[in-house]
Order: C-alpha cells, then structure tokens, then sequence
C-alpha cells in the first residue's frame, strides 16, 4: 500500500457547514433591475490557488476575491481539453450532445451549428455581449455570441485577426524553443524567461482592454466574458515570475512511481500513448532531471495571470457597475504537474477535471465555501436564474442552477453527480465521494475520494464494493443518457 501524504486544507473562509457568516442575498440597485455579468475563464488553471489552501501558491488577488464570493471547491469539467470544454461550458451540453470531442478538427458551429451559447443568450435577451481574450478556444471565437470582441492583437496576419498566444507579436523568449521538449512535442510546448515586461503580455492587453470597457456607462445590461490565456502553455514570461519560484524551494506533488500499476490498461493509455502535439510524458521529464523546472514554470504563469486578474477586478471596483455585476471565475479544466505519471491534461481523475470556481453576486460581502460536487455545465442554468431572465426560449440545458449553493451557508440537498469524458466511450462519475470510472473495453476504476484524495487506490477489483459498483454503472448509464430531447 502507498502510503499518503499528511495535509490539511486552510482557506481563511466559512464552509457550508458553520452557522456563522457575513453574506447578503443577491442584491441590486433599484436603479437598474438587471445585473450585469462579468465571467471570467482561466486555461489550465487547476487548483494550485491559496484560497483552495495551497500554501506554495502565489495567487493573493484570486485569495482576496475569495473573501467576498462563494467558493464552489468541487467543481469539475466536463472533458479536460479546452476546445470541448470550453464549448459544453459556454452551450451548457456536454460533449456527447455539442458533439466537440477533439481539440483541432471539431469546430462548436461544424459540429452544432444551432447551439446557443451564454453570451449569445444574453445578447438575444437584450444585454450588451463583449468578449475579450480567450473565452472560446482562441482559434474559435465564435462571432455570432458577441456585439464586441477586443482581440489583444487584432492585426495579426498570420491567423487572419484570430488570436494566437505563442507566436510573434506576442513576446518570446531570444532562443526559441527554449526547452528540448518543443523540439520533440510542438513548439507551443515549450517555457521559460522573455526579456520584456508584464505590459507586454497578451493577457495583460486582455485585462487593459476589458478593464477600458467596464468604465463604459452602456445604456442596456452587459455580459462581458474575458479569457485569461495563462496558465496555458508555453510559459513565455518575464524573469521575475520564474525568481518568485527558487528551484531548491520547489516541492512536487506527490506522485508515487508505482501509482499506475493498479489503472487499466486503457487508463495507462491516456498518460503513455497520447498522440498528437501535446506532452504527456512525466518520466522523460524526471530522466532529464527537469520535474521541478515544470513545477516552476506552472506556478510563475498562475502568478502572472492571477496579477492580471487582479487587475481586472480593480477595474470592476472601481466602475459604475461594481456593486450591480454577478462575477463568475473558473477555468476550462485541470491540469497534472506529475500526479499519475502524467503532465498535461485529459484524464478521468481529479488533475484534470478539477477547476478553481468563485461567484459573487451583486453586493456580496462575505465569503462562503460550498464542497457539493458542481459542473461547469451547472454555469449557464445559473447565470439564467441569477439574472432573472425568462426561460421562454432558453435551450435544454444539461446542469443545475447553483443559486441554492450561492445564497445560503445551510445545507442544501444537492444529489448530482458530474460525469468526465475523455471520448465518446470513455467515462467517469464524480460524485461528492467516490469517482467511478468506466472505459470503452469495459475496464473500471473506483476511488474513495474521502479517504483516499490522491486517487492511489484502485478499488474496482475489490468484492466489498460489488454493490456499489452495480449502482454507480446504472446511475453513469443514466447520466450519459441525458439529450435536450429527453431534458423536458
């Protein structure tokens, strides 16, 4: 047995289970009815964060957000790649009904040319709809969802006005690739330091941009989306966000060599045999002696976009709508730094699928931390039901309205399950305890997420969660049964 690692989770917030809070019911001004929406998406932003009780995180202004918004601690994906994720995300279907699986071919309009989007819905109910950076995958921004876009590099000849965060004009560092394993797996797989400063990042331009637009007084509610590129590869960034993270300072995550013995061969699979451009393989990494230079590079780009994302909410405080905008920050998925044997992205355990989510509804002033198990397809019902927009017209959607979890430290009944999916065939269901996961052969695994957080133990094989079993296949059936047809 391996053994685990001794932690405990300090956030500085209440959970839902004290009695004791500082926190008013949404509220608005009477001047204007309806709230605006400020949503605001990370990429690869797993939960390396303070306010998620990562003491070697340097995440202060996502920290302080924390203080004056609900934390959802449990909160998932519902494919960790950022094209399928971000359009179940922003359609609230998952990837079995957008029909978006893949990160390169698929296109959300290829594939579901009649899906309606957030931004889009708010715009269709009368709000002003911006968007700025990477809300969409950057190579699908999708025009129709938006009245305005604010591109960081709109004149970009290369992608014809279509954003692209590694190559020139963004800053990059004098020799490129800087690392062996661009030249291997893609030249956008690749970090380390650029002669330039924080102004001249992409993001930062971002973040200027979308900050310009919040002083605006818009005569109707706005919806203004903002994407945030980092902590996506490649880790271009200036010297002093590397210097932040001293290598001989760096701990790893606990990942045991022998952690994959006890995953099905299609599990292995996802971690050693992934094609494509995307790096996946952690013992390379660990054979050139550069484990902790990942680690590093990770945590400097977190820093770096959690600056930029404090700036963005200076700009709200500072606006006319600070005390009448629902805020809702996330990230597409997780992402391994190790755990599993594994670097990257799309798996089925709790890396990957595993998002940072805060809300803060208008007026809020204390902070609350809920642990129920929630989906990013649960943002879209909550956006609806939070700005009070009718529901005529409004698509089936696949999640729940979180608004009970948002405006009461009580406990609330909350029996959803999230499913996770890698392909159309390979699934798992996260629950508030235990991860089910079933693949295309047949092959399972179960984890006890109470007592086992790192998911090391594999406990499909175990005939004293035979009946468990049993009821976790019928209810994932059921789950992935679920279509707008059948919604009503």
């Amino acid at each position: 047995m391996r053994g685990l690692p001794q932690s405990s989770r300090h956030t500085g917030l209440l959970r839902n289970d004290q009695r004791s809070i500082s926190f008013n019911r949404i509220a608005v001004k009477s001047a204007s009815p309806s709230p605006n929406v400020l949503f605001v998406v990370f990429d690869d932003l797993n939960t390396n964060t303070g306010f998620l009780g990562d003491r070697a995180a340097k995440t202060p202004h996502l920290d302080r957000f924390a203080q004056r918004a609900t934390s959802l601690t449990n909160a998932h994906c519902a494919i960790a790649v950022c094209n399928p994720s971000r359009a179940a995300l922003l359609t609230g279907q998952p990837p079995w009904v957008t029909g978006v699986w893949r990160q390169q071919q698929d296109q959300l309009r290829e594939c579901c040319p009649a899906a309606m989007t957030i931004p889009e819905f708010f715009k269709e109910a009368g709000y002003l709809s911006v968007g700025a950076g990477k809300v969409f995958d950057s190579a699908k921004p999708d025009p129709q969802s938006w009245d305005r876009y604010l591109f960081w590099d709109p004149e970009a000849e290369s992608n014809q006005g279509v954003e692209r965060y590694y190559d020139s004009p963004a800053p990059l560092p004098p020799k490129r690739p800087a690392t062996v394993y661009a030249e291997k797996y893609g030249s956008n797989i690749d970090f380390g330091p650029i002669d330039t400063d924080s102004e001249s990042m992409p993001d930062h331009k971002v973040v200027s941009q979308a900050g310009a637009f919040l002083q605006e007084t818009p005569e109707q509610p706005f919806f203004l989306g903002v994407g945030l590129h980092k902590p996506h590869l490649p880790w271009y960034l200036p010297q002093k966000y590397f210097d932040a993270f001293p290598l001989d300072e760096i701990e790893m995550p606990f990942a045991p060599a022998d952690d994959l013995d006890d995953v099905p061969a299609a599990g292995r699979k996802l971690v050693e045999e992934r094609g494509g451009s995307s790096f996946t393989r952690f013992p390379e990494v660990v054979a050139h002696g550069d484990e902790k230079r990942w680690v590093q590079a990770y945590r400097a780009s977190v820093m770096f976009a959690d600056e930029e994302f404090g700036r963005l909410i200076d700009a709200l405080d500072a606006s006319p709508h600070a005390d009448n905008t629902i805020v809702v920050v996330t990230s597409d998925h997780g992402f391994h730094l190790g755990q599993k044997q594994h670097l990257h992205k799309l798996t089925l355990w709790d890396n990957a699928t595993r998002v940072p989510m805060l809300v803060r509804l208008p007026q809020q002033e204390g902070a609350l931390v809920r642990d129920e198990v929630v989906s990013l397809l649960d943002v879209f019902p909550t956006l609806i039901d939070l700005a009070a927009l009718p529901k005529t017209g409004s698509p089936a959607l696949a999640g729940h309205s979180l608004r009970p979890l948002l405006e009461s430290a009580n406990p609330v009944s909350w029996p959803h399950g999230v499913i996770n999916s890698v392909s159309p065939y390979d699934h798992s269901l996260r629950t508030s305890r235990w991860r089910f996961t079933r693949y295309a052969d047949g092959s399972e695994e179960l984890y006890d997420l109470r007592d086992d957080p790192h998911e090391l133990h594999n406990l499909a094989g175990d005939k004293s969660h035979h009946e468990k079993m049993q009821i976790f296949r019928s209810r994932l059936v059921r789950q992935l049964e679920w279509s707008p047809q059948r919604s009503g």
